[in-house]
């Protein structure tokens, strides 16, 4: 839709009390960092109640699948668990459901897959938790939204940290890099 289109439909929304939502995907193709970061604060300036950010992953039987599309655009991937869904069939059978999720591709890096997936982790608990959503909604009205999460990710290594702060970090890097495996297998291994 036109911006103009989305701005009109969420005026009309907000003087009917309906709330909004929206969904984004990282990872596809000729994205980037940059113009991802610029789409998140974009839907967080428009008003949006809700901002989803799902994780680009590679479906069976889809077009971005096929093999000369990942080489196109240069798709490195790995599988991580879907949920919870996994447990024992009645006849004592594992079974997990995964998914294939984009981890970098010509435009993008593993760490800009990793900045992004902290970022969500934050717009996920302020915009559909609501966890401090005053404090989200104050930053976002003077465009430091983004910017704020940027440094609340790398603080700066000169100053001290509270211990319970830093490991928290390290925590939440070391729980994003661990879920995922080189293979649906290895995964349900």
């Amino acid at each position: 839709l036109p911006e103009s289109k989305v701005i009109e439909a969420l005026e009309w929304a907000a003087t009917n009390t309906l709330h909004t939502y929206t969904d984004v995907i990282f990872g596809l193709p000729l994205e980037t960092k940059d113009s991802f970061v610029d789409l998140l604060t974009k839907a967080s300036r428009y008003g949006f109640d809700r901002i989803t950010c799902y994780n680009c992953l590679l479906l069976p039987g889809t077009e971005l699948n096929r093999e000369f599309v990942r080489e196109k655009y240069a798709l490195k991937t790995k599988f991580r668990l879907q949920g919870a869904n996994y447990g024992y069939l009645e006849d004592g059978i594992f079974t997990a459901e995964t998914e294939e999720v984009v981890l970098s591709s010509s435009t993008f890096s593993f760490d800009d897959y990793m900045f992004i997936r902290k970022i969500n982790f934050l717009f996920h608990n302020g915009f559909n938790f609501g966890f401090y959503r005053r404090f989200f909604n104050g930053m976002n009205s003077v465009g430091a939204l983004v910017k704020f999460f940027e440094h609340f990710f790398n603080p700066d290594k000169n100053k001290e940290w509270p211990e319970g702060y830093l490991r928290f970090l390290n925590d939440l890097n070391d729980v994003f890099i661990g879920e995922l495996y080189d293979s649906k297998e290895k995964l349900k291994d």
